[in-house]
Order: structure tokens, then sequence, then C-alpha cells
């Protein structure tokens, strides 16, 4: 998909991409935020004097091979997407949080699917990456009992009342996930790194059965 595509993306679009029924008044807001943050970033593309992002990327990574500073410069450049950061008061500061979910999803696929046939994205910090946490790796750490939430978010979870974005509950469950998964990581003296650890939270073990009816909170977000 080219810049122009990108900038003219339509609600239909939504649609044929993502399936998402565009009759159904819950997902309205949802639907106009993909769409804003479609044309936002055709809009960035054409300003950057790229034509689609593959051009963006493959530049970026001519200037500096790592990932690192792939991940920085999509979220400098398109934060409506990839800008997954907020600030978090402790009681005693307050605090960034940078969790970046999307972002560096974007970068692992980038390399899983490149970096055996294109010297380019074969990126030599792509293990230091942290778990691209959303609301599947969490779930599947309190089932799995990594993870033990608070009676009250624990029901509110189960309850499938939507942790609103930015809020506490929010920042603070997928923070703490993110955090469990580097200590899994250390508890297994590094035999894993946590990117394979991120992929089988999520895409092997969140996909089973049992864990795929386990409830996931609900944020109203395109973070995730």
């Amino acid at each position: 998909m080219d810049a122009i595509a990108i900038k003219s993306f339509s609600k239909n679009d939504v649609q044929k991409y993502f399936n998402i029924p565009l009759d159904v008044k819950e997902l309205e807001s949802l639907v106009d935020l993909i769409v804003i943050a479609f044309n936002t970033c055709g809009e960035r593309l054409f300003e950057l004097g790229f034509t689609d992002f593959a051009s963006f990327v493959t530049t970026t990574l001519q200037t500096e091979k790592t990932a690192a500073y792939l991940v920085q410069q999509l979220v400098s450049a398109f934060p409506e997407v990839y800008d997954d950061s907020y600030s978090y008061n402790t009681g005693n500061e307050t605090i960034q949080v940078l969790l970046y979910k999307k972002v560096q999803l974007t970068v692992a696929e980038l390399y899983n699917f490149h970096a055996h046939k294109d010297p380019l994205f074969d990126l030599p910090d792509i293990k230091s990456m942290t778990a691209y946490v959303d609301n599947v790796i969490p779930a599947t750490l309190v089932k799995s009992g990594v993870l033990v939430l608070d009676s009250a978010l624990y029901e509110m979870i189960q309850g499938r009342v939507p942790l609103p974005v930015n809020s506490d509950y929010e920042i603070e469950l997928r923070a703490v996930a993110l955090c469990a998964t580097e200590l899994l990581v250390k508890e297994s003296n590094h035999k894993y790194d946590t990117l394979k650890l991120a992929y089988y939270l999520w895409g092997v073990l969140g996909k089973q059965s049992e864990y795929r009816v386990f409830e996931r909170h609900a944020t109203e977000t395109i973070m995730y």
C-alpha cells in the first residue's frame, strides 16, 4: 500500500482489511481512530518525501542498521500509530512508561521475514527489544499463574469492564506483564530471549483454546 492509498484510507477500507463491521455503534469510535491514523501516516510519508513505508524503513536502516534506531524513528515519524508511551504518577514522581507494543512487533516481523535474505534487516540488537505487550500477554501470564492481579482489577476484566486508555490500571497491567517477561528470561539463564518468549506467549500459548477463552482486558486504542 503506497502513501496515496494510505492517505485516502476510508471506513470501507477498515471493513475490508480489518473485518470490522461499520454498523456496530460500539465500534464507531475505533473505526474513526483507525482511519485518522492511516490518513495521518499517509500525509506524513508525503511530508518526509517517501512513496511508501518500505522506502521509509530501508532509508532509515541505511542510516543506522539497528532495531533501536528503527523503533525510535518510527515512533518519531508516526506517533499516532506507534507512540505507545504514557506519563505515570508513582505517588512520588511522574515517570514515562514506554511500552511500544506495535512498533517493536513491526520491527520484529521485518527481521523475521527479511533478515535471512537481506542483510539490511539482520539487526544486531534485535534480541534487546522488550516483549510487545498488548492484552494477550498479560492474560496468558495471569492464566498461567505468573501474574496475580488484585481482586478489583481481576473482577473488572472478567466482567468485561473496559480499562480506559492511559488509566493507571491499563498502564500498570501492561508494564507489570512486560517486567514479568524480563524476569522469566532471567530465570531461564537467558536460555530464551525476550523476543522468542513474547512470540510464544502471544502467538502460541495465546492461541490455544483454553487461553483464548480466558478473558483479556479491553481498551479502546489502536496501539494494540
